[in-house]
């Protein structure tokens, strides 16, 4: 597993590059690779065998293809629902300006259920959607619509109603816990020791979305993350800046966010 982020490209790989147009199969005595086999198996005998050279234009198609959507990931893209694909408890998509979180499998093997299905979807919120905070003016928003604004020290008061999901169960102690909300968000937060186990002290449905950071440290300054996430744990990981090197040693916090329903 990488530990460092690899090289961002400029630009979509191959996007000048001249191409073949890949057809579904391979053509009955070509060489012509294919978007379902590839390279027929002739491409790989001798010329003198009976083989047929690959097209130069047919390598490129396929690098440029994969580029595209590489590419597109790097901008932080996330492709749009379709009713073509089966889907599954952690896969995320765009559906009508939303960005929604599967939480149960659906699609065509099953059961076709658009992301405005809550059985199987949860929407999660956009940036125009949150509460936003600039030069001492906070901003609520709904649907990307102002439904109100706070200033700091400003002449009077103003009043918004902010509707909580109400609370279905909880634990918390001195050293950690967990809240469940009715909406299905769930919140676990405590803390781990570094490059081993930890157990969420309740399971998520789908991957959480973690937030790590490092405690009061003797002989370093460390920043947190995590090297494995599932529904029920993570593995932390501490990076020692001043030494410029992983530890293995160390502890972390930890605040984990997905949902429980």
């Amino acid at each position: 597993m990488a530990t460092t982020e690899p090289q961002k490209w400029s630009a979509t790989l191959g996007a000048s590059a001249d191409v073949n147009a890949l057809p579904a199969t391979t053509p009955a005595g070509s060489g012509r690779a294919s978007t379902s086999g590839l390279f027929p198996p002739v491409t790989q005998l001798p010329l003198d065998q009976g083989g047929i050279a690959p097209e130069r234009g047919d390598f490129n198609a396929l690098f440029k293809y994969l580029g595209e959507y590489l590419f597109y990931l790097m901008q932080g893209g996330t492709f749009s629902y379709t009713t073509d694909y089966d889907y599954t408890a952690g896969n995320l998509v765009m559906h009508g300006g939303s960005l929604y979180l599967c939480i149960a499998p659906n699609g065509p093997g099953s059961a076709v259920k658009y992301p405005t299905d809550t059985a199987y979807w949860r929407q999660l919120a956009l940036t125009s959607q949150l509460p936003t905070v600039n030069n001492g003016t906070l901003t609520i928003q709904k649907d990307g619509a102002t439904v109100a604004t706070f200033t700091a020290n400003q002449a009077g008061n103003a009043t918004a109603n902010i509707t909580i999901s109400e609370i279905d169960s909880q634990s918390v102690s001195g050293t950690g816990g967990w809240v469940r909300f009715k909406s299905g968000v769930q919140i676990v937060f405590s803390s781990g020791e570094v490059n081993t186990i930890c157990n969420f002290p309740v399971a998520f449905i789908a991957e959480p979305r973690v937030e790590m950071t490092t405690p009061a440290l003797g002989g370093y300054v460390g920043t947190a993350g995590w090297s494995a996430r599932t529904t029920t744990y993570i593995i932390g990981a501490v990076f020692d800046a001043i030494n410029n090197q992983w530890r293995n040693d160390g502890n972390f916090d930890y605040i984990a966010i997905g949902f429980w329903k």
